[in-house]
């Protein structure tokens, strides 16, 4: 029981931190989105995961959050080794 509270409590917080990057109506959009009628909504499907599979769920969102923390210097150490790049081919361009 304790688990499953954690798991609840994780996907809470995934949420917020994911909405205030991306937006709220965006989240609230993709959750509620299904199969047009036919079938449960991402957001129910999420619920019912994270009841079955506590573990599990606590596992993936440590790795979402490992994620969202190491995106932005991600970025930067890709955007320099690109520039590195361009920089280098330019140069090999010019001397022939």
């Amino acid at each position: 029981m304790i688990d499953k509270v954690k798991a609840f409590s994780a996907v809470y917080k995934l949420g917020n931190r994911i909405e205030k990057i991306i937006g709220e109506k965006k989240i609230n959009k993709f959750l509620s989105s299904g199969r047009k009628g036919l079938g449960k909504n991402r957001g129910t499907k999420i619920f019912n995961y994270s009841l079955k599979k506590p573990e599990s769920t606590l596992r993936r969102v440590k790795k979402i959050n490992k994620a969202l923390d190491l995106a932005p210097s991600v970025a930067v150490g890709s955007s320099i080794v690109g520039i590195g790049a361009l920089m280098s081919s330019k140069n090999n361009n010019n001397k022939g």
